[in-house]
């Protein structure tokens, strides 16, 4: 559009030359500014650009595609016109009296016409952009043809190469389906090994889960409360994890499946450790038990000893009572005047005495007190030993249900693996004829972008030939220009329109390009995949066998361990019944000693009592009597105070003991779960081993009816061949001297290895072997 205002700015300057009347120049300049005005609103445009509202850039050129409505071009075109015809006639009515008079165009026009005449330089330089742009863009076109007629090279190639696999693939296929034919008797034996290898892992699975439990539960009940015995029960796609917390280990949960495999074997190896230092230390305590427990007895003899012992004093000083009511008796006729001082002191020593009885007697209510306490704890203990048992019993149940999850799982993978390879199988041929099909509408796609290209090439042409015609016609009438450029501008419009849309295409066929060769890829990297996964399965069903062998050891250890825990644990309740009975022997023991403190108290009282109403006289023998029943009287409750200390002493370590024992109990009924578990398991293996006698016994009665059925038909052989052989030898009765004619001929030798005996006829021989060796 700017190059057509150009033209037409060129025309009107050339006719303003000319004009020599005013008016018509002022129209003239009048219309002139507009155009320039014009030219000034509108940038100058580039090669194929439309002057318009809306702008595109194209993928490949660089210039801007503007397009503008027809109605504006079209009126400014019409004003133009009006404008050159009304010009036009002026000039016929009047004359140029510049041309007659000879005289030189004024300043301003001169002016004017070199700003026209640098216009037209400037509109020479933009065609000559334009030329080099549409150059350029050829150039592009060529190397994108290049481009994609190696893209189709190397296409066909692939299809080359591709057809080529789908024909060895296909001969495998037939060689395969040849030998599945023989190879599905073996398949099915190797299928049922299979099962049963699988079926065992599951359950030494399962066992190992067990005992990792069991491990951990007798950890926690050992140590609660430190912050090192806490084990961590991780149930995996593969199996039953066990890590324990360290203060330096690592916290990160999530590990690539190598470090997980690794990580879980040596926690395997270190519950494995720590069962065994747990044993250990078990069999540790148990040693101590007895040894403290026959320290107890030691004790007990020695307590009832003393309980003899102060049977004996308690009669002793029961005598001097009775002898000291007699003596008061007797001093009450001696006289009053010397019973004041020792009588004090009597009071004193009595008063004394009452003190040490209520302090002995606070003691032993004490002493009831703890005991009190000690069997609360004690019930308090086996309260919690029947929950944990009960929360034991919930977590083997929650094991069982995922390792049977766990199961299911590795079952549905190995069909999602059978259906993934039959599914490649299948596959095979299909990729082939897709990717044949892909290729076939590349190649059609190909042609039609060759046809476009050729197109566009014609459309270069048409329009270098539509230039050309532009600067040889700018001579010839304006209205013929202007309906030429309009048809032209249509013409270009809708090449422009079309090529869009033949770069779109073009775009649209890389893109296609790109996403097959991106398919390609990643079904390449699948089947990588695929390949390193089948690898991966095979490693992990070694490791398993390797596993189920190492558990099948430590099985036989553990059972050998268990037998040994289980006696010792029979000895140890043995050894609670026995400390039981002691315990309740000393509860009897102490109520004798309580009564027997209350007897003396009211004894005590009693005589106070009959103190206060006689008031006697005491002598100074009396006195000594007395403070010698006091002396002994205090003796007695020394050594009872340390019976008491004693008696608390053995009761707190017996406390103690109760707690370990409650453990050992429990830790006895886990061992006799998994023993009477290990003895279901025994005697279903068992089950097994009679069905499997009873298989063979039936297969061995079923090879002893095939053998003689093989006799049978050997003698029937024998009997055939016998009769055979009697036939042919009654039948030939000329055969001697045909035989005796025939001396030169060499006769083959039937000679019998084992007694060298020469036998006319193979039939023959066969028979005297059988004979001779049976």
């Amino acid at each position: 559009m700017h190059g057509v205002l150009a033209v037409l700015m060129k025309v009107y300057s050339l006719d303003r030359l000319f004009f020599s009347d005013k008016a018509a120049l002022r129209k003239y300049g009048t219309t002139s500014q507009r155009i320039e005005n014009k030219m000034a609103s509108n940038p100058p445009m580039e090669n194929g650009a439309i002057q318009g509202p809306s702008q595109q850039r194209s993928v490949e050129g660089d210039y801007l595609v503007e397009t503008a409505t027809l109605e504006d071009t079209l009126q400014q075109l019409n004003v133009l016109m009006k404008e050159n015809k009304e010009l036009k006639d002026r000039e016929r009515t009047q004359p140029y009296s510049c041309a007659r008079t000879g005289a030189r165009f004024p300043r301003s026009t001169r002016k004017r016409a070199s700003q026209y005449g640098v216009a037209l330089k400037e509109t020479n330089n933009s065609m000559k952009d334009r030329f080099e742009g549409l150059a350029a863009w050829k150039d592009k076109q060529k190397e994108e043809r290049d481009f994609l007629e190696g893209k189709l090279g190397e296409a066909k190639e692939r299809v080359s190469v591709l057809t080529k696999r789908n024909e060895e693939l296909k001969k495998k296929l037939q060689v395969l389906e040849k030998a599945e034919g023989a190879v599905e008797g073996e398949s099915g034996h190797w299928s049922m090994q299979i099962e049963a290898l699988k079926a065992q892992i599951v359950r030494l699975q399962a066992e190992k889960s067990d005992l990792v439990a069991m491990n951990s539960e007798l950890q926690l009940k050992m140590r609660p409360s430190s912050p090192e015995g806490f084990i961590e029960i991780c149930i995996a796609e593969g199996g039953v994890d066990v890590t324990k917390d360290f203060p330096n280990g690592p916290k990160d949960s999530c590990m690539t499946r190598s470090d997980l495999t690794v990580s879980r074997q040596d926690s395997e190896e270190y519950t494995v450790s720590q069962l065994l230092q747990s044993l250990r230390k078990e069999t540790q305590k148990v040693e101590k038990l007895e040894v403290e427990l026959l320290a107890s007895r030691e004790r007990v003899a020695e307590l009832e000893f003393a309980a003899v012992k102060q049977g004996e004093a308690e009669t002793q000083t029961s005598l001097p009572v009775g002898e000291m009511e007699g003596s008061t008796a007797a001093a009450q006729a001696n006289g009053q005047t010397q019973q004041d001082a020792p009588q004090k002191e009597a009071d004193t020593e009595l008063e004394n005495l009452k003190a040490q009885m209520s302090k002995l007697f606070r003691e032993l209510q004490q002493a009831q007190a703890k005991l009190d306490d000690a069997e609360d704890m004690k019930k308090s203990l086996h309260d919690r030993c029947r929950s944990m048992e009960k929360d034991v019993a919930m977590l083997k149940a929650q094991l069982v249900e995922k390792l049977q999850v766990q199961t299911d799982n590795q079952r549905l993978k190995l069909q999602l693996e059978n259906m993934i390879k039959m599914q490649q199988r299948k596959t095979g041929d299909e990729r082939c004829r897709d990717m044949e099909k892909d290729l076939a509408m590349l190649r059609a796609q190909l042609v039609e972008k060759q046809q476009v290209q050729t197109e566009n090439e014609h459309l270069k042409l048409q329009v270098a030939s539509m230039q050309s015609m532009i600067t040889t016609e700018q001579g010839k009438a304006e209205e013929d220009r202007c309906r030429d450029m309009e048809k032209d501008l249509a013409m270009l419009r809708a090449q422009l329109v079309e090529r869009q849309q033949v770069q779109t295409e073009n775009e649209q066929l890389k893109l296609q390009v790109e996403s097959m060769q991106s398919v390609n890829k990643m079904e390449q990297r699948r089947a990588d995949d695929e390949r390193t996964n089948t690898a991966k399965v095979m490693e992990e069903y070694t490791k398993l066998n390797e596993d189920y062998n190492g558990l099948k050891q430590e099985m036989k250890t553990k059972e050998t361990e268990n037998e040994k825990l289980k006696l010792q644990v029979d000895r140890i309740q043995a050894m609670i019944r026995l400390e039981q009975k002691k315990a309740e022997d000393e509860r009897t023991n102490m109520a004798l000693v309580k009564e027997e403190y209350t007897k003396l108290y009211e004894d005590y009282n009693a005589l106070k009592q009959e103190m206060k109403k006689k008031e006697p006289i005491l002598s100074n023998e009396e006195v000594r009597e007395l403070q010698a029943t006091l002396d002994a009287a205090e003796k007695a409750l020394a050594t009872k105070q340390q019976k008491i200390d004693e008696m608390k002493q053995e009761f707190y370590k017996k406390d103690k003991e109760l707690e370990t024992i409650s453990v050992f109990q429990a830790q006895a009924e886990v061992y006799s779960s998994d023993f009477y578990a290990e003895r279901a398991a025994r005697e279903k293996i068992h089950e097994e081993k009679e069905h499997l006698a009873g298989q063979l016994e039936y297969l061995k009665q079923q090879n002893r009816q095939l053998q003689d059925e093989m006799e049978s038909m050997g003698r029937r052989n024998l009997n055939e061949m016998q009769k055979r052989h009697t036939s042919l030898g009654g039948a030939p009765g000329g055969g001697g001297p045909q035989l005796g004619g025939r001396g030169t001929e060499n006769i083959p030798e039937h000679v019998c290895p084992k007694c060298n005996e020469m036998l006319p006829d193979l039939d023959s021989l066969q028979i005297h072997i059988m004979d001779c060796i049976i």
